[in-house]
């Protein structure tokens, strides 16, 4: 999202601010009322917004973002008002208000009727990626008579800021989710399996990953793919060209911008960076791992085993923060959260050998 703008929920003490600002003619009473009229609950789940930048008490725009068919998870934006400003401001302020509705809302198409005669917010459209799906006769009111506008459209998956790269290899697929700066999420996906996850699911069926059933493919359909696919954010794309050098024997460490998630403990994130010590073609056990966190002592280690299996469960970065290199004590396979299947796999990729009866030796809890 853009640090220099900031929407806020609309609220009916914002009518003086508005009023100052010009949004609204008539004074503050009338933009009470219409904050009012903004408000008022209806059948449709509605959320309207006022849109500042920094060191200005005055919004400079209002936006109102409708849910038509919660089935569906398809809205609409509509542009209540706004004062003039540069083109660049006005599509950071679209950007993120586009963002609003896929991340917080939860919706999956938008729509936004746009009157023909504005060619800065049908720039600004184009810019942040919506399409022109066509035009709609006599759409828009500008308050004396009905007008034509265009109607752009974004789904969910085709958002610039934020989304899912994916990286084919035998077992399934390994997601990767981030936004341009950062990698927040590598996980594993199995063949034939059927994502639970929303978001997860539209992008995989974007491009082409699910099958007619809605299930895992490791190969694009291109007869369900979409015909005009939009690029990844950068950081995503850069750990999906690492990964796929992983998987074909090109790279052994990576150089990847990632973050932990802001819920994380610290003994969580602790045991992460130790995890990100384990060389390619090693491994380490469980309490190898708790006697780095105790400084050597074997028998406090014991102790805490279990504590760092949950932590190497919660790994949120899976390949990049190897802690399919953690292995049981006496040598077997034990819990991993892609599935034991998958941990085999990954560390005979390696040149690893795991024990023949993986899997059989309950989880670190």
């Amino acid at each position: 999202m853009n640090a220099s703008i900031e929407w806020i929920p609309l609220r009916i003490a914002d009518a003086g601010r508005m009023a100052s600002a010009g949004l609204i003619a008539g004074g503050e009473k009338k933009a009470r009322d219409a904050i009012r009229g903004l408000l008022r609950p209806d059948t449709r789940h509605r959320c309207a917004f006022a849109g500042y930048v920094p060191d200005d008490p005055f919004p400079r725009c209002v936006a109102l973002v409708t849910v038509i068919d919660p089935d569906a998870r398809r809205g609409i934006i509509r542009w209540i008002d706004r004062v003039e400003m540069e083109p660049d401001v006005l599509k950071g302020f679209l950007l993120d208000l586009v963002g609003i509705a896929f991340f917080q809302i939860g919706l999956h198409r938008l729509e936004m009727s746009v009157p023909v005669g504005d060619e800065q917010l049908c720039e600004a459209a184009s810019g942040i990626g919506m399409w022109r799906e066509g035009m709609l006769h006599n759409a828009a009111f500008n308050g004396c008579l009905h007008e034509d506008a265009w109607s752009h459209v974004m789904l969910r998956p085709q958002y610039s800021l934020r989304g899912y790269g994916f990286i084919p290899f035998p077992k399934g697929l390994v997601t990767v989710l981030g936004e341009e700066a950062q990698v927040e999420q590598i996980g594993f996906i199995h063949n034939e399996e059927w994502p639970s996850d929303p978001y997860l699911q539209e992008c995989l069926a974007y491009r082409g990953y699910l099958d007619r059933e809605g299930r895992v493919v490791n190969r694009p359909d291109p007869a369900t793919a979409a015909q005009d696919i939009a690029p990844i954010p950068e950081e995503v794309a850069v750990a999906c060209r690492q990964l796929e050098e992983y998987f074909a024997h090109r790279r052994s460490t990576f150089d990847i911008r990632t973050a932990w998630p802001a819920h994380a403990s610290a003994f969580q994130r602790r045991v992460w960076d130790i995890l990100g010590g384990i060389g390619y073609g090693h491994v380490w056990t469980y309490e190898d791992v708790a006697a780095e966190l105790v400084e050597g002592s074997r028998e406090e280690a014991r102790k805490m085993t279990r504590a760092v299996g949950s932590a190497c469960a919660a790994n949120p970065l899976a390949i990049v923060v190897p802690c399919h290199r953690v292995i049981g004590k006496d040598g077997k396979l034990t819990g991993f959260s892609g599935g034991v299947d998958i941990k085999e796999h990954l560390l005979a990729h390696e040149w690893i050998v795991p024990d023949t009866e993986a899997g059989k030796e309950e989880p670190p809890q």
